[in-house]
């Protein structure tokens, strides 16, 4: 027998062309609507056969806490994400839902930064908890989430390694990678070679982009790669590598930096002279990045959706605990490819 779809609230304010929070406030008693508006939502229920969830209706008297681990680094990505978190908890605020936010630093001891956090999150009565993994090991912060039976989301990148998550929210980095390859294809002469920059090797969001980098570099007409440099996200080591890279490989055309390193990389590019013989396929968006291209270091950046990434986590743990919605195990955002003719434009709208 085929399951009958459960009618949900999204299915009323589809009906009715209304926001989701003006049913919420309909179906839960809330102010904020007129009673007209009430009991039109209130039969449109009924006529389509919507029961109340227990678990949405305790949730709409009770506070949704979730708790959001994640780095006060690397704002070129971050602080993109953070907003999308911020924007779409402000939508959820009729929900009852309340982010806590707990940041940690790469220049602290991530270890017990990242402890304390947690433990500070379970003081707390928190419902989930959103992490944005970066290096560490995490297979003891796992365990202890999972022995709370606590609903996690990975935001950013994936930890295969240890344990379950609810889902992962992440950007398709395999064809980030994939794209970068296909981009450099279209203007990097046959007798140049191309290099690629990354984070770290042992972040999952980074091997993918590698993977999808070297095969779309080897599939037609094959692009010679120099090598994959790990910059553990450090501006200063990105500099040095890149001008030891220049002062070793003559023969260098192309540079696809796959974190948010790209200014290193191109103000040494800049510093050497080379400014039209070696390009930059970068990654994401900020201010400096679009001098860069201007002055025609970088030829195009793969943007990762940061804000739509921050968004998609609130949205799915939202689902799961109002109306027990089970996601994907992976929720893969598209990469945007933006150009010097485009890249304001994509910048205004973030």
């Amino acid at each position: 027998m085929e399951k009958v779809k459960r009618v949900t609230v999204k299915d009323i304010a589809k009906e009715l062309g209304i926001s989701l929070s003006t049913v919420n406030k309909a179906l839960t008693g809330k102010n904020g609507i007129s009673e007209s508006r009430r009991f039109e939502i209130i039969d449109t229920a009924n006529r389509l056969g919507y029961k109340v969830n227990k678990v949405a209706q305790s949730l709409a008297r009770n506070e949704m806490r979730i708790g959001i681990i994640m780095p006060n680094d690397w704002p070129q990505f971050y602080k993109f994400m953070e907003k999308g978190l911020n924007v779409e908890l402000e939508r959820l605020a009729d929900f009852n839902m309340k982010g806590i936010f707990k940041y940690f630093s790469h220049k602290q001891n991530l270890a017990e930064s990242i402890q304390l956090s947690l433990s500070e999150l379970m003081q707390q009565n928190i419902n989930a908890i959103i992490l944005c993994p970066v290096y560490h090991n995490y297979e003891n912060i796992l365990k202890q989430i999972q022995e709370k039976n606590i609903p996690l989301v990975l935001l950013g990148s994936d930890i295969t390694a240890y344990g379950k998550r609810l889902t992962c929210v992440r950007v398709n980095a395999e064809l980030s990678g994939k794209m970068a390859a296909e981009i450099i294809r279209l203007f990097l002469p046959s007798d140049k070679v191309a290099a690629m920059f990354i984070g770290n090797k042992d972040i999952e969001v980074h091997k993918e982009k590698v993977n999808g980098f070297f095969e779309e570099a080897n599939n037609r007409t094959p692009i010679t790669i120099a090598g994959v440099f790990e910059t553990q996200d450090d501006t200063e080591l990105a500099y040095v590598l890149t001008k030891k890279l220049l002062l070793e490989r003559q023969d260098i055309g192309a540079i696809y930096v796959a974190t948010g390193n790209s200014s290193a990389v191109c103000k040494c590019i800049e510093d050497n002279g080379l400014i039209g013989k070696v390009r930059v396929v970068a990654t994401d968006i900020f201010k400096e990045q679009i001098e860069y291209m201007n002055k025609g270091i970088v030829v195009a950046t793969i943007h990762q959706n940061a804000d739509l990434q921050g968004k998609l986590a609130l949205r799915t743990l939202y689902s799961y605990l109002s109306e027990g919605t089970i996601p994907q195990e992976n929720t893969l955002v598209t990469p945007q490819i933006a150009l010097r003719s485009n890249v304001e434009q994509v910048l205004q709208n973030l």
